[in-house]
């Protein structure tokens, strides 16, 4: 599986506006090309975007990506045109290679309230999955990306390209509690039921049954004892877990870890390229805007990874990545 963007920018792209720019998708399209043109042969499965929400919303929104923007209309804006370069880069590559399989990572937090008898909080929840997951699979297959959160915006566009994919990348974590809360700046607080040391290295809670709930936000969001039916209301094609574990420098550190049944056919290895989230993730190297060089081994798997700001303009150069 090669993976076309995960987080990863050329500096001059990011410096002409990067997804911001109307014409983002097809300049990612013309990228595209290229590289089907000198690796079709050799790659199955095809990721256009990988997470698109993630790097919206951290990016334009709450400011932890690069460029560091807290701007809800900006990371709209963003999204949507991440979804509209999947279409782009989607129609390109089944144009050079019909017989390719492409696909988009959706990362999926399950979004809960904390407070069930608290209605604005589960609303809030609501809300959330709604425009933070849910969205990425409506727009895969409807071609309509609907976004909207009282407070935060909206946003709403018809690429009238329904089913431009072939499979939909799961990456599931964790889930998140959010209670409303009208005197801060983002009208919503982030809750914890558990204690620190229960959380892991990211802060995030262990929370295995949610990948049954996010499968079932794709597969069948109705019906919970269909939830993992692949022949369902909203798609029949293919779900691979692409990203799914826990950050855990210190195993084990009182994060109960329970014997779960296996739930789905396929999990693919990290890629090199999914190694910078790995990064992030651990806390040793965090997000800065000055020029840095980093070359790292990683058994069998070698990547350079060239000047810039991690993680947005990294450029990861494909033969610097052996083996993988």
């Amino acid at each position: 599986m090669l993976y076309l963007h995960h987080f990863t920018n050329p500096i001059w792209f990011d410096q002409k506006g990067g997804f911001e720019r109307d014409d983002s998708p097809e300049i990612l399209a013309r990228f595209t090309s290229k590289v089907v043109e000198r690796l079709g042969s050799k790659v199955r499965l095809w990721s256009t975007i990988n997470e698109p929400n993630i790097y919206a919303v951290e990016g334009y929104y709450r400011g932890t990506f690069p460029p560091g923007l807290r701007d809800s209309g900006r990371a709209i804006v963003v999204f949507r045109n991440l979804l509209r370069a999947h279409t782009a880069c989607y129609r390109v590559i089944k144009n050079l290679r019909p017989d390719a399989q492409i696909g988009l990572l959706a990362n999926i937090f399950v979004f809960v309230s904390p407070q069930p008898w608290n209605l604005l909080d589960v609303m809030l929840a609501h809300f959330l999955n709604n425009a933070f997951s849910v969205s990425v699979v409506d727009y895969l297959t409807t071609g309509v990306f609907d976004f909207s959160i009282p407070g935060v915006g909206s946003g709403h566009y018809d690429s009238g390209v329904p089913e431009a994919f072939d499979f939909v990348g799961l990456n599931y974590y964790s889930r998140l509690l959010y209670h409303v809360d009208p005197f801060t700046e983002e009208k919503m607080v982030e809750v914890h039921r558990l204690p620190r040391e229960e959380l892991t290295d990211k802060g995030w809670e262990n929370y295995p049954e949610g990948l049954y709930r996010a499968l079932r936000m794709i597969s069948y969001p109705e019906g919970l004892y269909r939830a993992l039916r692949m022949i369902s209301s909203r798609t029949a094609k293919p779900i691979f877990i692409t990203e799914n574990g826990i950050a855990d420098d210190s195993l084990p550190k009182g994060i109960p870890v329970p014997q779960a049944k296996p739930l789905v056919l396929r999990s693919r290895r990290w890629t090199c390229v999914t190694r910078s989230a790995l990064l992030n993730s651990t806390g040793r190297y965090t997000a800065s805007h000055e020029p840095t060089r980093i070359v790292e081994t990683t058994g069998d798997n070698v990547c350079r990874r060239t000047a810039g700001s991690f993680p947005s303009v990294w450029e990861v150069r494909a033969h610097d990545c052996r083996d993988r």
